[in-house]
């Protein structure tokens, strides 16, 4: 076995796989050489907010679609989010990997963890933490992972600068808007 590391990824391959086919290459460049193939097939981690899963040797029981997760990418984990508050709760997200290890019949689910993104500019500003159901995806729309700027309140009702505006009138507003109850 060789260990690859470097500050982003530690790997462990067996040497004795890989030799047979190199018998004349030393265990380095063997190592080197197998960790360059196998990292350069590693989706980079996201940054986009939320619980992101991904399963390297796939998911067997599952039929390939868009939300089954895969070795060749990440996707984000939204049943956990909606349901176990995953995209909030790094815990939940991480508890996640044995319910996609059972599920997909595989044993070696990553989950990973991005936080969310806490305003920092001054305004209203809105997010949903059971999600926005009432609505189709869309920038202006709130989800659970993301923070959006309410500028429609800001310009027609001054939710920017009047902060009763914001937590009182625009919550409730998204509230009916999203079908839901926990608008921050």
């Amino acid at each position: 076995w060789c260990l690859f590391s470097n500050n982003t990824n530690a790997v462990w391959f067996n040497q004795a796989e890989e030799r047979s086919s190199s018998s004349e290459i030393g265990y380095a460049s063997i190592c080197s050489q197998m960790v360059t193939r196998r990292l350069s097939s590693t989706p980079a981690v996201p940054g986009t907010p939320g619980c992101w899963v991904r399963s390297p040797s796939g998911c067997p029981r599952q039929s390939a679609a868009s939300w089954v997760p895969s070795s060749s990418r990440w996707i984000e984990d939204v049943y956990g989010e909606e349901t176990f508050n995953a995209g909030e709760d790094q815990s939940a997200c991480e508890g996640r990997r044995q319910n996609y290890n059972f599920w997909c019949g595989s044993s070696d689910t990553i989950m990973y963890f991005v936080p969310p993104v806490i305003a920092r500019t001054p305004g209203c500003w809105v997010r949903s933490p059971s999600g926005c159901p009432g609505q189709s995806a869309a920038s202006w729309v709130p989800s659970s992972s993301r923070w959006i700027q309410d500028v429609y309140g800001e310009e027609n009702f001054g939710a920017g600068e009047d902060r009763s505006v914001c937590e009182g009138r625009r919550r409730q507003d998204y509230n009916l808007l999203c079908g839901s109850s926990d608008t921050e």
